[in-house]
């Protein structure tokens, strides 16, 4: 248990909870606060699974989604204490994701890693990543490598790691980024906790069956919802992006601040800025965003703030015959 208390006004308070786990299996933290009279003001309950730090087996090798096609070889790709080069295309697409493997190698495993911005090949990179149309040296890696470059459906992506190098293939630059996240996969797979990265040898050869891969999430700013943006393109990076999503399906209601409807907005809704930073940030990383709210049936979000709207005095529906509500719902949904 933890009692601390809050000062008047706006405030942002972190409260560190240690554990020290002895054993795997299901945790569940819960919290409540309360106001000077012991009112009860939010609650909430987290449930997550605790694994405990072992060595990796390539036996239990999973990648999410399966990849079409996965051969292990002998060997590992080991990242040294010396500066890892990664040699991109010369598309700018390809330069953002390689800053990808080197901002998820380097903050996660306090590795040297640097991007080769020119054109033209460093002798010295291990890790090249690109279209290979596009990217001349990666097609003569590959075939020095003696690796038949398939034709490849869009989307996909062939990665090969051996000992000495890692190499990149994308059908187009999703493709290649795909590949990347991949990857990164392994590493997180391979690597001993404490350790520099690392990262199986291997032969993966992947593509999409489905061209449209839709997550939902919601964000609809009820008092419970802790809002932060920058949560969001967290949950994004590692859990939308990194498993291959290309679209989010977003439930705004209430968690958007309408300019001509301020009243809609719950305190924490996003403002045009904030939601821009966001769409930004998901198009990136390769994901597009769908609007998506209730309206009519289901319109808590609208009537409790609107309650002349209500039809009959029901809080969840809208009157469909009230002047205002077409021209509203045409308003917000612009």
């Amino acid at each position: 248990a933890h009692e601390q208390k809050l000062a008047k006004g706006r405030n942002r308070l972190v409260i560190p909870v240690p554990c020290e786990p002895k054993e795997e299996g299901e945790a569940k933290l819960l919290w409540t606060c309360f106001d000077e009279q012991g009112q009860v003001l939010a609650y909430q309950s987290f449930t997550f699974d605790i694994r405990l730090p072992s060595e990796a087996s390539l036996d239990q090798l999973v990648l999410i989604p399966s990849p079409q096609e996965l051969k292990l070889a002998e060997g590992t790709f080991t990242v040294g204490p010396e500066e890892l080069r990664i040699q991109p295309g010369p598309e700018g697409r390809s330069r953002f994701t390689a800053g990808v493997i080197q901002s998820e190698l380097t903050r996660l495993y306090g590795a040297r890693v640097g991007v080769r911005q020119h054109v033209l090949a460093d002798a010295s990179a291990r890790v090249l990543l690109g279209v290979p149309g596009r990217f001349p040296e990666l097609a003569a890696a590959l075939k020095a490598s003696g690796t038949d470059l398939p034709k490849l459906k869009p989307e996909g992506y062939l990665l090969l790691v051996t000992p000495e190098q890692v190499l990149i293939a994308g059908a187009d630059d999703r493709g290649a980024y795909y590949g990347a996240r991949t990857f990164l996969q392994l590493v997180a797979h391979a690597t001993p906790d404490g350790r520099l990265p690392q990262a199986p040898a291997c032969h993966v050869l992947d593509w999409p069956e489905q061209s449209f891969r839709g997550a939902m999430i919601f964000t609809s700013g009820w008092p419970q919802d802790a809002f932060d943006p920058e949560v969001v393109k967290e949950y994004i990076y590692r859990q939308i992006a990194g498993y291959k999503f290309n679209t989010i399906v977003w439930q705004m209601k209430a968690g958007y601040r309408y300019e001509s409807w301020p009243r809609l907005a719950n305190r924490c809704a996003l403002n045009r800025e904030q939601m821009r930073d966001v769409i930004r940030f998901a198009r990136d990383h390769f994901i597009e965003l769908m609007p998506n709210t209730n309206i009519l049936g289901h319109a808590n979000w609208i009537v409790l703030k609107y309650p002349e709207l209500q039809e009959d005095g029901k809080p969840h529906q809208l009157c469909t015959l009230h002047p205002q509500t077409y021209p509203m719902l045409f308003d917000v949904m612009e």
